[in-house]
């Protein structure tokens, strides 16, 4: 999910994409948020790209390792 943050697509649109609701992701979006401590997608993405920089890994691979939510 985080790949799709990450391109700026809205809830409806990353909904779209994995086949889920919009509201279902907004909820998935806010845990993100509570598990990383940040209050915005670009919070998000600054910590869990700048604790992985460097380490070869696509956004999502990151996220899981940072937020162990995977």
């Amino acid at each position: 999910m985080l790949d799709l943050l990450s391109g700026g697509q809205t809830n409806k649109e990353i909904g779209g994409a994995l086949n889920i609701a919009a509201e279902t992701v907004k909820v998935h979006v806010r845990s993100i948020y509570q598990k990383l401590h940040v209050r915005s997608r670009h919070e998000a993405l600054v910590k869990v790209l700048g604790q992985q920089a460097g380490a070869g890994r696509n956004a999502g691979e990151q996220f899981c390792s940072a937020s162990g939510l995977c």
